[in-house]
């Protein structure tokens, strides 16, 4: 029969191995039968509506609102109860679109105007705010758009109740597959047999990818390759230490991940006996190990993790979540739960740093990644500052609060924002509201003209944090979310090491302490140079924290500054990378086998 040819040639070719390459998005490897996930988005179709039905398209907007907000706190109830609060305060940030006047207000207003119904209204202001939130720089920033297309969504659906907003999961173990999770989605796979899951879509800094870690599901995002060929059963492992999904592996592929899986087990319970253990080198000297975050929740997951206190609380998301900026109150409600949840350590807040044209429609640069921007935009809205310094001072309270100004380029810049500083605390203390008189101020040092002139900076703060991130673009002259030349992005480019030792001197010099917090801090290759440069703190994301620990605890100084002496000699990054490889991997094997796949490309 001429069909059964083509049907053993289709088996054949669906159960041929295929190896697909993603982003590391959860660790952990599982191995199980696919189930596809396929949803489609919700159709939005502007309509008009007669004026005698303004007011009940009205009230159908305000019952979708509230029925979406009982939802989500169901939801950040369950999750409170299965995980703890701090993991579930990422539904706050939806909750905060729902309960956002300006937004209400607007989709009000124009359907009234435009005559135009909810649906249509509604997509249209809150997709402004994805829009603003997708073009920023900063790739964590951007995946909170994530967030907003995910309260979106529920709104639409209760809106059109043909839309399925959700999708249900077998009750059997398996691996889902999916153009994109949601983070609520995300959410709801606790409590089912979801081995893994994987994804063309999302990053690794997107709030699925967070919520996949504290259920220490193994994931891996940003699929190179579509997902059309994959089927309902097929076998499939998914290694979120290497962001690789493997389709119909073979036997001896799943033997060998079968003994890969015990390993990372294995590995994973001696780091987390490092929880607890002081950062400091085999020789004693300390290094302190912070977290990065940009939301109160995610304290919770930094401090399991043994982050001692937070060394950069991006202060953006606030800002771009919704169509008005937060108010004076609601900032120092989120600083002050931070500062709390903290305590006795430390958390160092950065100042606004997003581009003008983020924060009003009426800014359009062709560049504004060197335009008006972060600090620029704090010295030219001196009211606008003001009240997010009064927020951040009033948060001070306990004295375990200092700020970090960003993208300080020169000297002048600094004297005027500690100018106006000093004004916010005159008025303060004028209306008796209690603060840190000397809460300590830094900058971050992300531009080559601040590594430059680190010296004559250090003289004038009580710190640096060294941005890593901003410090490579810049000095390189790249964009790394330009795909055509993403890959001159490089952090361990011999200028921008120069740059950074630089930095680390000229804090020194001036009895200063000196930090990094961008994701050469977590870096495993970096990490070694950076504790040879004599750096005082790494900030990092909180899911390498104990890897970065591991790695402090294994070094001795003096062979940390060997290499960092050797790496400077270096001329190219293939080169340092090449060499960092080979120490890496001679000190510590059991992490560079998870990391390089047994040490071999």
């Amino acid at each position: 029969m001429p069909w059964l040819g083509l049907w053993k040639g289709s088996l054949m070719r669906t159960r041929r191995e295929k190896v697909l390459r993603g982003l590391c998005a959860s660790p952990g490897i599982a191995v199980g039968e696919v189930y596809m996930v396929d949803r489609e988005n919700p159709s939005v179709a502007a309509k008009s509506i007669d004026n005698d039905k303004i007011d009940s398209e009205i009230e159908k907007f305000h019952r979708a609102i509230t029925e979406a907000k009982a939802e989500l706190t169901e939801l950040k109830t369950k999750v409170s109860e299965d995980l703890g609060d701090g993991h579930a305060m990422f539904l706050d940030a939806q909750l905060l679109v729902l309960d956002d006047v300006a937004v209400i207000k607007d989709t009000e207003n124009k359907i009234r105007k435009e005559r135009r119904n909810a649906e249509s209204v509604f997509y249209d202001t809150v997709h402004r705010a994805i829009k603003r939130l997708s073009s920023v720089g900063d790739s964590y920033l951007r995946e909170r758009s994530a967030d907003l297309e995910d309260v979106s969504r529920r709104v639409l659906c209760h809106l059109d109740r043909s839309c399925v907003l959700s999708f249900a999961l077998p009750e059997k173990e398996v691996v889902v597959v999916a153009d994109n999770l949601s983070p609520s989605d995300t959410a709801k796979l606790h409590g089912h047999q979801v081995l893994g899951f994987a994804t063309q879509h999302g990053g690794t800094t997107s709030h699925a990818a967070i919520m996949a870690r504290a259920l220490e599901i193994p994931a891996v995002v940003g699929l190179t390759h579509e997902l059309k060929d994959i089927q309902d059963g097929d076998r499939m492992i998914v290694d979120g230490n290497r962001g690789i999904v493997i389709v119909n592996p073979k036997e001896p592929t799943l033997r060998n991940y079968e003994q890969d899986k015990k390993r990372y087990e294995r590995f994973c319970e001696r780091l987390m006996l490092l929880k607890d253990q002081p950062a400091t080198t085999f020789d004693g000297r300390s290094v302190e190990l912070s977290g990065n975050i940009e939301m109160p929740g995610e304290v919770t997951t930094a401090i399991a993790r043994g982050a001692k206190g937070i060394g950069l609380y991006r202060t953006e998301f606030l800002f771009l979540a919704t169509e008005k900026p937060p108010s004076e109150e609601e900032q120092y409600a989120a600083y002050a739960t931070v500062a709390e949840r903290v305590y006795p350590e430390s958390v160092i807040i950065r100042t606004l740093d997003i581009g003008g044209d983020k924060i009003t429609e009426n800014i359009s640069e062709p560049n504004p990644f060197m335009g008006w921007r972060a600090i620029r935009i704090s010295l030219s809205e001196i009211e606008f500052f003001k009240q997010q310094l009064r927020a951040i001072l009033r948060a001070s309270v306990k004295e375990n609060v200092k700020i970090m100004f960003p993208m300080i380029s020169m000297i002048e810049e600094l004297r005027q924002a500690r100018s106006i500083l000093e004004e916010t605390k005159v008025e303060l203390r004028k209306r008796g509201i209690p603060f840190h008189d000397k809460i300590e101020v830094g900058i971050m040092v992300e531009t080559p003209a601040a590594a430059l002139s680190a010296t004559h900076l250090a003289k004038e703060c009580d710190f640096f944090s060294i941005g890593s991130n901003d410090l490579t673009q810049y000095t390189i002259a790249v964009d790394r979310t330009n795909e055509r030349v993403a890959y001159l992005y490089e952090p361990l480019h011999p200028a921008v090491l120069k740059l950074i030792k630089m930095t680390i001197d000229a804090g020194h010099d001036n009895d200063i302490w000196v930090g990094v917090c961008g994701e050469m801090a977590g870096d495993p290759l970096a990490v070694p140079v950076l504790i040879g440069l004599d750096v005082d703190e790494l900030s990092t994301s909180p899911i390498v924290l104990l890897e970065t620990k591991k790695i402090i605890r294994g070094i001795h100084s003096d062979e940390a500054r060997a290499m960092a002496e050797k790496v400077m000699l270096l001329n190219s990054p293939e080169e340092i990378r090449s060499y960092l490889r080979e120490q890496l991997e001679r000190k510590f094997p059991d992490l560079a086998k998870v990391l390089f796949d047994d040490g071999e490309d």
